[in-house]
């Protein structure tokens, strides 16, 4: 099970990662760094935790015979986060929310951004698919529990489209 939290956590870097190596996105950004961690964290160690993550993940992916692959995952990683990105401002989509809350329509919002979930687990899947090859047979077992967490994570979200939740 250990290896399933590296796995969501893997996934979680790359994208962090993708988004760190785009130039349009700053430390400053809220969206790339919670406010609250701002003052916490430098960029040398954001680069010192990126180059030890990107050193492990290459050295899995040579031990399990597929040192091709490395720079595919992280293309895919980037792929992931630009899918999301095209998917969900998530400025917007704050502006929205506050927006909706005074006449009790946030579940409107939610509506809207639930509607594009199918698109998001596409991406999602192509991503964890390319890097799956990197990852032991054991190991990939897990890949199914990573994905019915996704999947239930979506439908708790987005049950009868947002109204849990909004």
């Amino acid at each position: 099970m250990a290896w399933l939290l590296y796995l969501i956590l893997s996934v979680f870097i790359s994208t962090t990662v993708a988004q760190l190596e785009n130039e349009d996105v700053s430390l400053a950004n809220p969206i790339t760094l919670p406010p609250e961690l701002q003052q916490k964290i430098n960029d040398t160690e954001i680069e010192k935790y990126k180059t030890q993550y990107l050193d492990q993940f290459k050295k899995k992916c040579e031990k399990n015979g597929h040192p091709e692959l490395f720079e595919s995952a992280q293309s895919a990683a980037g792929d992931l986060m630009n899918c999301f990105n095209s998917l969900v401002n998530t400025e917007v989509l704050q502006q929205e929310i506050e927006n909706a809350k005074p006449t009790g329509q946030v579940d409107e919002v939610f509506k809207k951004y639930c509607a594009k979930t199918p698109e998001f687990r596409g991406c999602f899947r192509n991503m964890t698919e390319t890097v799956k090859p990197c990852f032991s047979s054991g190991e990939q077992k897990h890949f199914k529990t990573m994905y019915n967490v996704t999947e239930q994570l979506a439908d708790f979200i987005c049950y009868k489209e947002g109204d849990r939740i909004a």
